[in-house]
């Protein structure tokens, strides 16, 4: 795989993290009658899914300016 086929995965990645977490924090926990405890967990588990998305963006970007830099060099 080139770098532009693993760039574009995770981005893809990426994206359907975020917005994993982000359903995941607006609709919480789905359990019939959830506790405070497990509304937490929810919480915990949205901002974990949306950092990680995030992160994989940003490696997904950096691979990209990488890629830019390399070929400004060979100029």
């Amino acid at each position: 795989m080139n770098r532009k086929t693993v760039k574009i995965i995770l981005i893809v990645i990426a994206l359907i993290m975020v917005l994993l977490g982000g359903i995941y924090a607006l609709n919480g926990s789905l359990e019939a009658f959830p506790t405070d405890e497990q509304q937490a967990k929810a919480r915990i588990m949205a901002g974990l899914l949306i950092a990680c998305g995030v992160i994989i963006g940003i490696v997904g970007v950096v691979i990209k300016s990488a890629k830019i830099r390399e070929i400004e060099r060979d100029r």
